[in-house]
């Protein structure tokens, strides 16, 4: 479980907070600023109520200036909303301090779909062209062929 509050009694240059719920305590991430980014400090609790309450005690934070956010995906930084995880190198080696945006679209620019277009220089010419239907008519033929070989 996340959530986001901005801060309503500005404290140590604070302007935004995060509660994020590991499951094994609870993080305060706090920030200088209302964009998404790192995070600038963080606390740890044991529950979410003992967070909730130091937010309310320092920051003026009420239940009703809580916005729920989705859970970070897996590889991601827990403080960021937005997908990030930390940049590497060619080796694969983490560059700490450096993010960038999380996208779970394939790196490689020709996707099996794009292969299959006849107007690509590059396509199987063997395949059918791409499309729901000719995806399922090639489909079909596959299975007919399967069956009609001898084992």
């Amino acid at each position: 479980m996340r959530k986001i509050a901005s801060i309503k009694q500005p404290k140590d240059e604070a302007k935004r907070v995060m509660l994020f719920d590991s499951g094994e305590g609870v993080y305060l991430f706090l920030y200088n600023s209302e964009q998404d980014g790192a995070s600038t400090g963080d606390y740890w609790f044991e529950t979410v109520e003992q967070a909730e309450e130091s937010c309310t005690e320092d920051y003026g934070i009420t239940p009703l200036d809580w916005q729920t956010i989705p859970d970070p995906l897996p590889g991601c930084q827990h403080d960021w909303i937005q997908p990030t995880r930390v940049r590497r190198d060619s080796a694969g080696k983490p560059l700490y301090g450096q993010f960038e945006p999380y996208s779970n679209e394939p790196t490689n620019a020709y996707h099996a779909l794009q292969q299959t277009r006849p107007s690509r220089s590059d396509c199987n010419p063997r395949l059918p062209q791409s499309g729901s239907l000719s995806l399922g008519r090639f489909g079909q033929e596959a299975e007919l062929v399967s069956r009609d070989t001898p084992q």
